[in-house]
């Protein structure tokens, strides 16, 4: 995080949460759920770019810190991530999607703060039917 936040360029977090994650492991297992997060990281690993840093956050949630990105660029991505995860045929599960909250970093801005505003973006995606992107720019998108 250091190396993106002292490079004079912005970049932007990402925050992706698989949707209903609870209920694919209480119908289907742990081990089924566990697969499908391993997929669901892989698939974002995959479409990434090479100076793109992705982390676990926590239960079935993903940072992904993208370097150098406008907020157009910023969006392009989540909207491949999106894309890609839900057209991905899982073996076990029939359908999964994610929401991905989207926040710029601004001038001295802490990771908390930013981490913050994602974590609101995200739960825009989530109140608007799930399955999509959101960002501090916009109302939320219909299912780009």
């Amino acid at each position: 995080m250091r190396r993106l936040g002292n490079n004079g360029k912005r970049y932007a977090l990402l925050f992706v949460d698989i949707d209903h994650f609870k209920q694919i492991n209480d119908t289907y297992g742990h081990d089924v759920g566990d697969e499908v997060f391993k997929t669901v990281a892989r698939i974002i690993a995959t479409h990434i770019r090479r100076d793109d840093v992705l982390y676990r956050y926590g239960g079935e949630e993903f940072l992904v810190f993208v370097s150098n990105a406008s907020q157009e660029q910023a969006r392009m991505i989540a909207k491949k991530l999106r894309k890609h995860i839900q057209i991905h045929r899982f073996d076990e599960v029939e359908n999964v999607t994610v929401n991905i909250g989207i926040a710029i970093r601004r001038r001295n801005e802490s990771i908390g703060s930013l981490i913050a505003r994602a974590d609101k973006n995200l739960y825009k995606a989530k109140n608007e039917g799930r399955n999509r992107v959101s960002s501090d720019e916009d109302e939320g998108l219909k299912k780009d």
